[in-house]
């Protein structure tokens, strides 16, 4: 059987090889997304930016410490 070779555009060939790894891009895009949030959930910045603006989790990650209880 003789190989046949189809003739393809550079970008065909750029998205028919990229199209097998946007699953895993994905995926680690999430779990990546996760652990930041994750690590950065104590500072301040990420809390007041982020994390108090999400409309299920907001009143968990409010600040409820009086300022003359905080030693900075």
């Amino acid at each position: 059987m003789p190989l046949i070779i189809k003739p393809q555009s550079q970008l065909q060939a750029m998205l028919s090889f990229s199209r097998h790894f946007t699953g895993t891009g994905a995926a680690w895009g999430v779990g990546l997304a996760s652990m930041a949030t994750l690590l950065l959930s104590t500072t301040p910045l990420m809390q007041q930016g982020v994390l108090q603006k999400v409309p299920v989790i907001g009143n968990y990650f409010e600040d409820k410490v009086p300022a003359c209880d905080k030693p900075f």
